[in-house]
């Protein structure tokens, strides 16, 4: 096969909130790498839907975000990076972290 396009978007992107300072995500493989190895997964979050921010470039298929406040939404999403650039758009999640318990 050769190289010709960009990885596809990863799978069974899902979120987990752990608690207050913690929100997990975790997602599997793309489908198709468009025939390139998947180098890193590049983690983005936003507040609002529409700006997002990269807050992590990961080997692994997780990343926990500690960089939250209590009772804050937010939306990520993760891409695939191969030599050629970056894959396609992962679905949105969107998750409150929890908070502190009075």
């Amino acid at each position: 096969m050769i190289p010709s396009a960009n990885a596809s978007s990863v799978t069974n992107f899902t979120i987990s909130i752990r608690q207050s300072n913690l929100i997990q995500l975790q997602w599997g493989i793309p489908s198709d790498n468009g025939g390139l190895p998947v180098t890193s997964y590049i983690v983005q979050r936003a507040s609002n839907r529409y700006e997002y921010t990269t807050i992590a470039t990961v080997t692994t298929l997780y990343y926990n975000d500690t960089a939250i406040t209590a009772g804050s939404i937010y939306y990520y999403i993760v891409r695939a990076q191969t030599s050629v650039g970056l894959g396609r758009v992962s679905e949105i999640v969107m998750g409150i972290a929890a908070e502190h318990p009075s």
